[in-house]
C-alpha cells in the first residue's frame, strides 16, 4: 500500500511538508513505518522518534490530521492512501 509521509519541523532533513509516498506492506501499523523509514535513513531518525521503545513525548504524529495518541498510537494501523506527519510540540509565550 502507499501511504504519503511528511514532516513539519523535527524531521526536516528527512522529509519536508510536502511529503514523499512509501510503499509498504499490508497490514501495516505506525511503528511498522518508523521502522521501514529507519531503514532507510537510520539511528539519528529513529533516535527522534523513539526513545526508550516508545514514541518520544514531544513528538506528535498525525493520521490523516488526528494524533495518534488519540488512537492506539505506535499501534495504529495504517491503510491505502493514508497521510502521515511527524511534527513538535510548538511552546511560546
Amino acid at each position: 500500500m502507499k501511504i504519503t509521509v511528511a514532516s513539519i519541523g523535527i524531521l526536516q532533513e528527512f522529509l519536508n511538508s510536502r511529503g514523499i509516498e512509501v510503499e509498504i506492506k499490508e497490514p501495516a501499523k505506525i511503528g511498522d513505518l518508523i521502522d521501514l523509514l529507519a531503514g532507510r535513513w537510520g539511528d539519528e531518525f529513529y533516535r527522534k522518534i523513539i526513545q526508550e521503545g516508545e514514541l518520544n513525548p514531544y513528538v506528535i504524529i498525525l493520521l490523516n490530521g488526528l494524533a495518534i495518541k488519540m488512537k492506539q498510537g505506535l499501534d495504529t494501523e495504517l491503510n491505502d492512501g493514508d497521510r502521515v506527519v511527524f511534527t513538535t510540540m510548538f511552546t511560546g509565550g
